[in-house]
């Protein structure tokens, strides 16, 4: 075999080698793809479970908000009531 033959059979099995390592990295680089569009999927309904709680947070942030102000209204209403009539309040 010559140095001309020898390059040829070097060039071919190199050739087939780097091939088979591009198949396999196409491969894993699928399977990492997959592994990442299913994780993206997830992190896009945590997002909206997130989001949906604190949709919920901030409308019990706001109705306690509004209950907390007709509880005062109550009391001034309650206290003025007793200070007309002339009972003395006791709280408990």
């Amino acid at each position: 075999m010559n140095e001309e033959q020898l390059n040829k059979a070097l060039d071919s099995q190199f050739l087939k080698f780097y091939r088979l390592i591009e198949r396999r990295m196409d491969d894993r680089f699928g399977e990492v793809n997959e592994r990442l569009d299913r994780l993206a999927s997830r992190v896009e309904t945590l997002h909206g479970a997130v989001d949906s709680l604190s949709g919920q947070v901030e409308n019990a942030v706001t109705d306690n908000a509004a209950r907390d102000v007709q509880l005062d209204r109550h009391d001034q209403a309650l206290t003025q009531l007793a200070d007309h009539t002339g009972v003395q309040l006791q709280y408990e």
